[in-house]
C-alpha cells in the first residue's frame, strides 16, 4: 500500500512523497502486468495507469515516470527541479485556479541512487481523447460538443493559461448524463500566465489546427470549432487572432512535418 504525506502549512505541495521505500514500491508495482497498464513507454517518459486495487486506493491513479537519460540531466534536475516535481507544481497551480486538469496526488523526487521520478494524478474516469472520438465520427455534427470545446479551451486562454503542446490526444472528452465535459492533460510544457497570452494562444490553436490536418478534420475545425471559439474570446484576444494566418502557418508546418496523417 502507498502512503503519502498530507500538506504541512505554508508548503509548496500539497501531497508528496520521496522515500526510497515509496520508490521501491512504485517500481515494483510498474514491473507487475496485474498493477500497472502501460499507456505509452519511450526514451522520456513511461506513463500508464494504476490499478486502485493494488495500491490500496478506491480509486486507479495516473503515472508518468521519468526514466534516466544521462548523468548531467541528473545533476541539472538536482540542482534545480526534476521533471516530476515541475509538473507537479504546474498541475497544482492549474487545479488551484478551477481549471479542468486531473487532480494532482503526488511527485516522487529522483536521486542519485533511484534516478528516475514519478508523477502521480487521479484518473479521469469513462473519458477518451478527442482524436479517437473524432474518429469515431462523433465530432461532427455535435453543435453542443463543438460548443463545449470551444467555450473550455477559451476559457482557458482568457484565465492565462497556455497548454504548449495541444495536440488532440491531450483534450479528454467526457460524457455524464447527456453533458460534456473536457479535460487537458499532459502538461510538461503548459504556464500559466496573469493574463491572455496571445503568443501562447496561438502556438496552442496551431498545434491544435495541424492535428486537425493530420485527422482530415480541418473542415470541422475551419467552419464549426474556430468560429465558436472566437465567439467565447474577448473583443481584445479576438482582435488580436488571424485566423487565415493561423490556417496558413497550420498548414506550412505540416507540410514541413511531411503532411503526417492519423
Amino acid at each position: 500500500m502507498l502512503e503519502f504525506k498530507p500538506m504541512q502549512p505554508g508548503t509548496q505541495t500539497s501531497l508528496q512523497t520521496d522515500s526510497i521505500v515509496q520508490k521501491d514500491k512504485i517500481i515494483s508495482l510498474i514491473e507487475d502486468d496485474r498493477a500497472f497498464i502501460q499507456k505509452k513507454h519511450d526514451g522520456a517518459s513511461t506513463v500508464g495507469i494504476l490499478q486502485g486495487d493494488y495500491i490500496g486506493m478506491e480509486h486507479d491513479l495516473l503515472l508518468k515516470r521519468f526514466n534516466y537519460r544521462n548523468f548531467i540531466d541528473l545533476l541539472k534536475q538536482l540542482i534545480f527541479r526534476s521533471r516530476a516535481r515541475r509538473l507537479w507544481c504546474t498541475n497544482l497551480e492549474f487545479h488551484s485556479k478551477g481549471l479542468p486538469v486531473p487532480k494532482p496526488v503526488a511527485y516522487i523526487d529522483l536521486s542519485f541512487r533511484n534516478k528516475d521520478s514519478f508523477y502521480l494524478s487521479t484518473v479521469i474516469d469513462n473519458a477518451e481523447d478527442l482524436g479517437t472520438t473524432y474518429k469515431k465520427g462523433l465530432v461532427e455534427g455535435d453543435k453542443e460538443l463543438t460548443h463545449q470545446l470551444a467555450e473550455t479551451l477559451a476559457s482557458w486562454h482568457r484565465a492565462g493559461a497556455v497548454h504548449g503542446d495541444l495536440k488532440w490526444s491531450n483534450i479528454l472528452l467526457r460524457r455524464l448524463d447527456g453533458e460534456y465535459r473536457f479535460f487537458f492533460i499532459d502538461l510538461d510544457h503548459a504556464r500559466l500566465f496573469p493574463s491572455p497570452f496571445i503568443k501562447g494562444i496561438l502556438k496552442d490553436l496551431r498545434r491544435f489546427f495541424r492535428f486537425g490536418l493530420e485527422l482530415s478534420a480541418e473542415e470541422w475545425v475551419e467552419s464549426e470549432f474556430l468560429p465558436q471559439y472566437i465567439n467565447c474570446i474577448s473583443p481584445e484576444m479576438r482582435s488580436r487572432i488571424d485566423t487565415l494566418s493561423l490556417k496558413n502557418s497550420a498548414l506550412k508546418d505540416w507540410t514541413k512535418r511531411g503532411r503526417k496523417a492519423l
